[in-house]
């Protein structure tokens, strides 16, 4: 059924194909160098090497369609390569760079794109305001360096969400509920403890931080408090909205909703406590836990009723954001070109990532259009993207690791009662300006 899937996608992105060879060489000659790459002069090189991380499934979509289509587009060859699944990959580009080998664009997940912020590897970008506008916002933020220049573009990415046991709903007589686009805080708690009455071992959510794992569906959880971890590349967390989610996180241990020792958990315990059917919502990526609980016969769960909605905020904020984890692209700084130039921007625009869409990632531009349209709860994330944006996890600096090490460490405090509300966005404000000072 897969492979089914997989091969109508591509027959249709074919014909998009034609479609746009034709296009290109009838009454819009100039058309594809000034609408689709931007660049209005003849390109002289004519093969470039587009190396892509080993988070991509295969090289197949690149290989078969975007590669020749800009091929066909400009006439120059695209060679793709894909780095190997190892550790330490930006380092390992890095001794590559070094040691001479050619790369035109680099594709990966931002989490490694960002490694190359603040250094010497990345060609600093600019582009108009009118480019950028059509980019969601806080997507190109995630590829800004923390004094604000732009090293690369958003690609597509996965995006997180909030959600509900619409069958505990149902147990406790509120299953109106299910319904609504987003819960208040105030609403969330109050099913919460329905939900208690069922058992001491019902929970209203999943709190972890065992480790620095996940930390964005907490992230995600609180941000409709109006709160920021990173705010362009200073750190935003030390503030009353700060204070106010920290304030929500503990209430929620401390009255029995939330699962007890948050500290001894990771997000790896999440997916079993779901199945349980005891845990009323929590955050998630998006198809895993809605398609596992209508049933999964060799798992051996019992099927539910789980439902995707947008994540819960106050009454006087619009409503919380997605943590997403993008994928971007960026040119290293000794092989810039326009040509280069031209591929990155082909490779991040509307076009292709309606192509990659196609397969459950969330697009990064708003000109995108909603592609899974019989799949609700592909539409419900991608709505929340688009209209509340995504937080800014602090994925885009150089200091990413150590500053998600610091955050972690102060929720520990937080859960642990060694630190207040006030204390715990403190001392993540004073480790990490100390990071970004480094």
């Amino acid at each position: 059924m897969k492979k089914l899937k997989f091969t109508a996608i591509l027959a249709i992105f074919s014909v998009l194909m034609i479609f746009s060879s034709w296009a290109a060489g009838t009454e819009e000659e100039e058309g594809p160098k000034k609408l689709i790459l931007g660049i209005e002069s003849d390109f002289s090189a004519t093969s470039l090497t587009h190396l892509i991380g080993a988070e991509y499934e295969g090289k197949g979509l690149f290989v078969d369609y975007v590669a020749p289509l800009f091929t066909q587009r400009t006439g120059i060859q695209v060679e793709v390569q894909q780095f190997p699944p190892v550790k330490g990959t930006p380092q390992k580009i890095i001794n590559a760079l070094a040691a001479g080998d050619h790369i035109d664009v680099f594709s990966g997940y931002g989490g490694r794109v960002s490694h190359f912020a603040n250094s010497e590897w990345a060609y600093p970008l600019s582009f108009s305001d009118n480019f950028l506008s059509d980019f969601i916002p806080g997507f190109v933020d995630l590829l800004r360096d923390s004094r604000g220049v732009l090293y690369g573009l958003p690609q597509t990415a996965w995006g997180n969400c909030w959600v509900i046991n619409v069958s505990l709903l149902k147990r406790i007589g509120r299953e109106e509920m299910a319904e609504r686009e987003a819960w208040t805080y105030d609403e969330f708690i109050e099913l919460s403890k329905e939900v208690k009455k069922l058992g001491s071992d019902y929970y209203g959510t999943f709190l972890f931080a065992g480790d620095a794992s996940g930390d964005y569906q907490t992230l995600s959880l609180i941000s409709g408090f109006g709160f920021e971890l990173i705010n362009g590349g200073s750190i935003a967390a030390n503030s009353p909205a700060g204070v106010e989610a920290l304030t929500f996180l503990k209430s929620l241990v401390d009255s029995g909703l939330a699962i007890p020792g948050p500290n001894a958990l990771t997000d790896a315990q999440m997916y079993p406590m779901w199945m349980s059917q005891k845990v009323l919502a929590m955050g998630y990526t998006w198809g895993a836990p809605v398609n596992a609980a209508a049933g999964d016969p060799t798992a051996g769960y019992e099927p539910f009723e789980a439902k995707i909605i947008s994540w819960p905020h106050k009454s006087t904020i619009p409503g919380g954001k997605s943590g997403v984890g993008h994928n971007a692209a960026w040119i290293p700084k000794g092989s810039y070109s326009e040509e280069a130039l031209a591929l990155l921007k082909f490779i991040t625009s509307t076009e292709i990532q309606e192509l990659f869409s196609w397969y459950g990632r969330f697009p990064s531009r708003k000109s995108v259009k909603s592609v899974l349209v019989d799949n609700i709860h592909w539409k419900t994330v991608k709505t929340n993207i688009a209209k509340y944006g995504n937080m800014d996890l602090g994925m885009g600096l150089q200091q990413y690791p150590g500053l998600r090490a610091a955050w972690n460490a102060a929720l520990q405090g937080l859960y642990s009662g060694e630190l207040s509300p006030q204390q715990a966005v403190a001392q993540y404000e004073s480790e990490g300006l100390q990071l970004l000072n480094e």
